[in-house]
């Protein structure tokens, strides 16, 4: 293969992203969190639908990662188009973007001979540092005469900063998933910074959910702060055999079974077939490829191909 046709591994943030945003009840605690009440509360949120096309092209592939949920509104249907823009500065001209995307969202309509094309609303959840300012689509146009505005496409879009939301309304989002998501994403740099910064958010996590079926969803945060941070799996494990939480001691005790485990049963089989054993075992149980790979530092397309085999 040409290398100019090696697909590029997505970014930590990108996966992360669409791990925690592609999981329904996620979704739906967003959408009532963060949409107006006079459009969600006539949505039929326990009929949302994840579209699994993406609809960036490559020339807004530099901007933009993206979910779409479809979704009834009222007696018709609209799209809900998540986009993480993954370069943590604001575009200069992000209604043009905008509308690259949504025109490929009702190009999509048109294929499937729809009688109608669907509304878009398009959701940026930002994670850069510097504060983002939004504009109206006429800013791309500040000379142009009052006459001539009726020309021009005007539209607006949600935004998620995730460095401007309180921390306390953080805190009180329904989805305690949510929360520890959005958390995550805006303070990763910080989070392993010490075990109290660690544990303060995650006592949330510990009061609210239910820990042992929660596990794989910590083990996920974990897997994106190692990765962003750049640690190894032992330092990871330094970490967290400080913290008091109970939902990371879960995730660390299940990361340390399998770890000793596949030692064991590779002295005893070989290192090769003790690990890919384990890597079996803990895809069985539930654990998420991503973590897996982490877990044994394994390339996560050698997590898939001993799982296929």
């Amino acid at each position: 293969m040409d290398r100019k046709q090696v697909p590029k591994t997505p970014s930590p943030h990108d996966q992360f992203f669409k791990g925690v945003f592609s999981q329904p009840e996620i979704a739906e605690s967003y959408i009532r969190s963060f949409l107006p009440k006079e459009i969600w509360q006539n949505l039929s949120l326990d009929q949302l639908k994840l579209d699994n096309t993406s609809y960036v092209t490559s020339e807004l592939k530099a901007y933009f990662a993206d979910l779409v949920w479809q979704c009834p509104y009222l007696d018709s249907e609209i799209n809900i188009a998540f986009l993480f823009e993954h370069k943590t500065y604001q575009p200069k001209y992000v209604h043009l973007q905008l509308l690259r995307y949504m025109l490929q969202l009702w190009e999509q309509d048109l294929k499937e001979k729809r009688k109608y094309l669907r509304p878009n609303i398009p959701i940026i959840v930002y994670q850069g540092a510097k504060k983002w300012k939004i504009r109206p689509m006429l800013g791309c146009f500040p000379k142009m005469e009052k006459p001539l505005r009726r020309y021009l496409p005007d539209f607006e879009y949600e935004l998620n900063d995730l460095h401007q939301i309180p921390e306390d309304d953080m805190l009180k989002l329904e989805s305690k998933k949510l929360t520890l998501a959005l958390y995550s994403m805006a303070n990763y740099r910080s989070f392993l910074n010490s075990v109290d910064n660690l544990d303060r958010i995650f006592y949330v996590f510990d009061r609210f959910e239910n820990i042992e079926e929660n596990t794989n969803f910590v083990n996920m945060i974990l897997v994106y702060l190692m990765k962003t941070n750049h640690l190894k799996s032992k330092d990871m494990r330094e970490i967290l055999e400080k913290s008091k939480s109970k939902s990371i001691h879960r995730a660390k005790t299940t990361y340390e079974q399998f770890v000793d485990e596949g030692i064991k049963i590779g002295k005893e089989a070989g290192l090769k077939e003790g690990i890919e054993l384990s890597v079996l075992k803990a895809y069985k149980s539930g654990l998420a490829v991503e973590f897996i790979a982490s877990m044994f530092e394994l390339p996560v397309e050698k997590v898939i191909g001993v799982i296929q085999e």
